[in-house]
């Protein structure tokens, strides 16, 4: 094996980490070489942030001091006994919906495309997680936004659609919804005139 002379200082402290690890490795130039090869390995796992980490990491930094992680059946057992119209209508007048789209995307929503703003709404509120389910299709002309959830205990005419066709109107998109008690199907057309 080729062997490469090597001539440098180091900072106290990196010196006294030095010497600590030179006790179990027997020598500087094998903790030097463990060192190495482990920042090389480790560079190799350390693989991009999915959509979902990214946006955690920037929404906690950015809104931190203002959200509230609560359980699922908490939020559920709001919602059933009288508190989800409150929580829609604020939810509505913040526009949460679109701040969440563009905080995803990182710029104003008439640059983003309509695919984007899809890809968005799924992963923020996968996030949220007050969805059981909620995903895209593409299917040609047109995306269909399906939700599950089972917030609707309770039986009222709470709905879940307003926040996105508010979304999607401002964006210049139309849609179409049919809606259930524990479920949503939204078209968004491609093309405005649908």
């Amino acid at each position: 094996m080729d062997k490469h002379r090597i001539n440098t200082t180091i900072s106290t402290k990196h010196w006294e980490i030095l010497k600590k690890h030179t006790e179990k490795f027997d020598t500087q130039q094998k903790v030097l070489e463990v060192a190495l090869e482990r920042l090389e390995n480790g560079s190799k796992q350390n693989t991009a942030l999915s959509p979902e980490e990214d946006f955690w990491i920037r929404i906690r930094k950015e809104y931190g001091q203002n959200l509230c992680v609560l359980h699922k059946d908490i939020v559920k057992e709001f919602c059933k006994f009288g508190g989800f119209e409150r929580m829609n209508k604020m939810a509505n007048e913040m526009n949460l919906t679109e701040t969440q789209v563009l905080f995803f995307c990182n710029k104003p929503l008439k640059e983003c495309s309509l695919k984007e703003i899809m890809e968005a709404i799924v992963h923020t509120f996968k996030i949220v997680n007050i969805f059981d389910i909620i995903e895209y299709e593409d299917h040609g002309n047109f995306y269909l936004l399906s939700i599950t959830h089972i917030l609707n205990s309770g039986g009222s005419d709470k709905t879940f659609k307003l926040p996105f066709e508010k979304l999607f109107e401002k964006y210049g998109a139309k849609t179409e919804s049919e809606e259930s008690e524990s479920n949503l199907f939204m078209k968004i057309y491609k093309n405005p005139k649908g």
